[in-house]
């Protein structure tokens, strides 16, 4: 299998296959190895099932962690999750800051 290989294109497509039977944890396991090394896109797809699964709270603490990585593509991402899920001011918070960016 080519998901276990450490293909990326399908070891997402896997995951959302599996997601789509309702195998939420094992899609999770799919993904893990990509998500523990930190890179931006497998955290975000991982976030992004998480919030679509109703997961929200456990999407926010996965892409605060690349946020506080200091990752330049989290800010955004992560504002808008908190926002979507009632935290305006955090959000708000999170971005005043960086008005002027």
């Amino acid at each position: 299998m080519w998901a276990g290989r450490g293909e990326w294109l399908c070891a997402q497509e896997w995951a959302r296959l599996l997601a789509g039977q309702g195998c939420e944890e094992q899609a999770l396991e799919v993904l893990a190895p990509y998500v523990a090394t930190g890179w931006w896109t497998a955290v975000r797809t991982t976030a992004e099932l998480l919030e679509s699964w109703g997961r929200a709270d456990e999407a926010i603490v996965l892409s605060r962690s690349r946020l506080e990585a200091g990752h330049p593509l989290a800010l955004e991402f992560h504002a808008r999750l908190l926002a979507r899920h009632g935290r305006d001011d955090e959000a708000f918070d999170l971005l005043r800051p960086h008005i002027q960016d």
